[in-house]
């Protein structure tokens, strides 16, 4: 696991229209918001989401592995259908794996 990361967070969500909708909603919040004075850091910093980073070529699967060991948390947009996409289950199964099994990222 890195000491620092590329990325504060990783957006996990199904390619459905509410879904991403959702992810990209959070992803313009969280890329605006200024945390209170006093905390350390005056915002937070860069956002995975596929539809926003990654290369238009390339190997799709070395870049989200990459992208998701070099993210401090990971963000799951939990719908009700999550369970049944392959990729977003193996993206947190990833995720944990990359960050040792621990799940307070």
């Amino acid at each position: 696991m890195p000491e620092t990361y590329e990325y504060d967070a990783f957006i996990s969500y199904r390619h459905l229209p509410l879904d991403h909708a959702v992810a990209d909603r959070t992803q313009k919040l969280l890329e605006a918001y200024r945390p209170p004075r006093g905390l350390g850091k005056d915002r937070i910093g860069r956002l995975f989401r596929d539809q926003t980073e990654l290369p238009t070529s390339g190997d799709l699967d070395d870049a989200l592995q990459r992208a998701l060991a070099s993210s401090r948390f990971l963000i799951a947009i939990l719908s009700p259908r999550l369970k049944e996409s392959k990729w977003c289950m193996e993206e947190i199964r990833s995720f944990k794996e990359a960050h040792g099994g621990k799940i307070d990222h």
